[in-house]
């Protein structure tokens, strides 16, 4: 195999590689949608479930990092950035990758957002249930629904 062949090889492997990484992103970012979803019709019981998942996509997704780092090292591209990989190129390395890596880019921006307004919900929906547990136990919530401890009483400070 002559060194132009194995470059296109490895080439082909790292293009492989985002292509896998932005598959595997975009399946955390439905997991991230389906959590927030999830929190506001108050599903608590499928949160596990959907955690269980995610941390199957997270293990996934560490192993296509080392893989995209490896390959990149291969490449001669290493500790490079998506941009300073493309400046240093070549117009056919750069054509079969710069698609890839925006829409990369683009699953990753995609993520954050819906990641965001899942640990919104999540955090609504845990100020709520502090409300509600302080107010079965008597005490109150400070403004961020973080349960104040109320006046100690003998049945609740008694040891049994």
């Amino acid at each position: 195999m002559d060194n132009q062949n194995g470059t296109t090889d490895l080439l082909e492997e790292f293009a492989a590689s985002i292509e896998q990484l932005a598959h595997t992103i975009e399946g955390i970012a439905r997991l991230e949608e389906e959590k927030a979803e999830t929190a506001s019709l108050g599903y608590h019981d499928r949160m596990d479930g959907i955690l269980k998942r995610e941390q199957v996509y997270i293990l996934k997704l560490r192993g296509l990092e080392q893989k995209r780092l490896r390959l990149a090292e291969a490449m001669g591209w290493k500790g490079l950035t998506f941009r300073q990989i493309l400046s240093q190129s070549t117009p056919e390395q750069a054509g079969r990758l710069s698609p890839l890596f925006t829409g990369l880019d683009s699953q990753i921006k995609h993520l954050r957002e819906v990641k965001d307004t899942a640990e919104r919900m999540i955090q609504v929906r845990l100020r709520e249930f502090n409300m509600i547990l302080s107010n079965t136990t008597g005490g109150g919530c400070d403004e961020n629904g973080v349960p104040v401890k109320g006046p100690s009483s003998f049945f609740h400070d008694r040891y049994v």
